[in-house]
């Protein structure tokens, strides 16, 4: 009976482990492909339609063809993010967890010239665009009684998620005619530029408890398990802009799907193993199509109002290995290997973002500054099983602009409730987050 029951734990601490770290992919900032850039966020990254700095080339590649001059920018993020852990089959290991970082998030070089009568701008740009960066120490407790004995179980789990995905490239922004411009940005994935990719830690310390006939026996057991995933793929922006009158003007963007080629090393030990288990092996990450329209409003030479709709094709997110020499396909969203999980790739929904904001320019004509004021509020939802996690969010910023220079800050909250379930599904879990991001710009005109 105790070895029955000991292999019964030994079980449920693999379907533990496996969830968090073998098939499932969370990123844990937003899912959609943002664009980069203190203004832009300020705005509620309604900006597609605006688009008219450096940053550009991550919304709308169309717009770099506006800038006057030639731009060296730089953009910095700190992030801070709370997560509710909530687990509705042990309830006594609900916790609070929490990540601060900052980094990078665009660098770009703009070049503007002219040839054969029309305008045009080529930029050099590194963005960092999904992070993957997570922390989580909780404890799980399971007392179960039975006729003639009674097991406890408890769990310290340790789970460490670092890293990022990035591309650097190059864009390209043509003026068709005074009213029409189209642009195109070339990104590389690539892990030979830049560490592109994650890795993951889980540790687990576990302890197992039977007592039968008022005799206590326990067992102590600890697994830990390493990962690193390099992410490596090409796809493409492509843009428009198109000024309607005056006042109007309409953008669009497309973002090409591409096939990233992850390589996948594992290495796993347990205090019951003779020698630790290293794997090796290659996926095929199917990433999803995007595209996006947004409307701009110019009030005024001071005030500007624009609004976003952007869709992301997730039913097509998928990744694909090879396992007993036949390649099988999964979502990862949710991890499919779990016998609770139900998830299929066409149980994700397509997502829809909704995005508005405003700018208004304080102007100083005599001392020729400029200090601008904005603010936006986002629908940013992530995909889910059935139905998507709703994310809902606000933002302002300001800034000072003075010949060559140009200084730009945004604030960022983000927050959820009840996401994630498709994660630990048999803990029937889930998390409520938030999270606050500040943006800071610096741009050069030369």
């Amino acid at each position: 009976m105790y070895k029955n029951t000991f292999l019964l734990f030994f079980f449920f601490l693999l379907q533990i482990n496996f969830s968090l770290s073998q098939t499932t992919i969370e990123i844990p900032s937003s899912f959609n492909p943002l664009g980069s850039g203190a203004r832009a966020i300020g705005m509620g990254g309604a900006f597609i339609a605006v688009a008219d700095d450096a940053t550009a080339a991550s919304w709308n590649p169309a717009g770099l063809v506006q800038l006057e001059k030639s731009e060296f920018s730089i953009v910095e993020t700190y992030l801070h993010r709370k997560e509710k852990l909530k687990f509705g089959t042990n309830p006594d290991s609900n916790s609070n967890q929490s990540t601060s970082e900052n980094d990078i998030n665009y660098l770009s070089l703009t070049f503007c010239f002219s040839l054969l009568n029309r305008n045009m701008t080529f930029s050099l740009n590194y963005q960092n665009l999904f992070d993957m960066n997570k922390e989580w120490n909780f404890r799980l407790k399971d007392i179960n009684h039975y006729e003639y004995s009674t097991t406890k179980i408890i769990q310290d789990i340790d789970f460490e998620q670092q890293g990022l995905l990035s591309a650097a490239g190059f864009a390209y922004s043509l003026e068709i005619s005074p009213k029409f411009s189209f642009g195109f940005t070339f990104n590389f994935w690539s892990d030979d530029i830049f560490d592109n990719g994650w890795e993951k830690n889980t540790n687990v310390n576990g302890e197992y408890t039977i007592k039968s006939n008022n005799t206590a026996n326990t067992y102590q057991y600890y697994y830990s398990n390493k990962e690193k995933f390099s992410f490596e793929g090409f796809n493409i922006n492509i843009g428009f802009l198109w000024d309607i009158s005056d006042k109007f003007t309409l953008g669009g963007v497309l973002k090409t799907p591409f096939t990233a080629d992850i390589k996948h090393e594992s290495y796993y030990y347990d205090n019951y193993s003779t020698l630790p288990t290293f794997e090796e092996n290659t996926h095929k990450l199917d990433m999803p199509m995007s595209y996006g329209f947004g409307l701009s409003y110019r009030m005024s030479d001071q005030l500007t109002f624009s609004m976003d709709i952007y869709r992301t094709n997730w039913n097509s997110f998928k990744l694909r290995y090879v396992k007993d020499n036949k390649e099988v396909e999964i979502c990862p969203i949710a991890d499919e290997s779990d016998q609770y999980s139900v998830t299929t790739l066409s149980d994700i929904d397509l997502t829809n973002q909704i995005r508005i904001g405003a700018e208004y320019l304080y102007i100083n004509k005599e001392q020729k500054y400029i200090i601008p004021f904005r603010f936006g509020i986002f629908y940013d939802p992530a995909p889910a099983n059935k139905n998507p996690d709703d994310y809902f969010g606000f933002s302002f910023g300001t800034g000072f602009s003075k010949e060559p220079v140009s200084f730009d800050i945004a604030f960022q909250y983000r927050t959820a409730s009840d996401v994630n379930s498709d994660i630990l599904n048999n803990l029937e879990f889930s998390q409520n987050n938030k999270e606050i991001t500040i943006y800071s710009s610096m741009i050069y005109h030369y």
